[in-house]
């Protein structure tokens, strides 16, 4: 009879330790479900990021393109407005001979106007 003890205590005592490994395990799983969730939304979160930096890096992409092309034409002659109506520029139709110190210094002032310009939309 004493041998059914000891074997119903030591049932007794493994189906006490099994119900406490199965609490914790129901604990840990309740911990790790948390922090899955939060892991869901977080990455949500970052996905909305990175879709906003996209949008922002392609709208700053075609605006740097849109940049280079018109000082392409400014710079070139490319005719992105009536140069003839800036002030001190000078016209195709100069020759060297025609060219005084007075000339130059204007277009010099014109292209210090413009790179003021420049500078001030680039700040905004």
């Amino acid at each position: 009879m004493s041998k059914v003890k000891a074997n119903e205590d030591e049932m007794a005592s493994n189906v006490c330790r099994i119900g406490e490994e199965l609490e914790e395990s129901r604990e840990e799983k309740a911990q790790i479900k948390e922090k899955l969730e939060f892991m869901g939304e977080a990455k949500e979160a970052l996905e909305a990021e990175m879709k906003t930096l996209g949008v922002q890096t392609e709208q700053w992409r075609k605006a740097a393109d849109v940049a280079a092309a018109v000082s392409r034409q400014v710079f070139v002659g490319g005719g992105l407005f009536d140069q003839s109506e800036v002030v001190g520029f000078m016209d195709d139709d100069d020759t060297e001979d025609e060219l005084g110190s007075g000339n130059r210094k204007r277009k010099s002032s014109w292209m210090k106007m413009f790179g003021d310009l420049w500078k001030k939309k680039g700040h905004k």
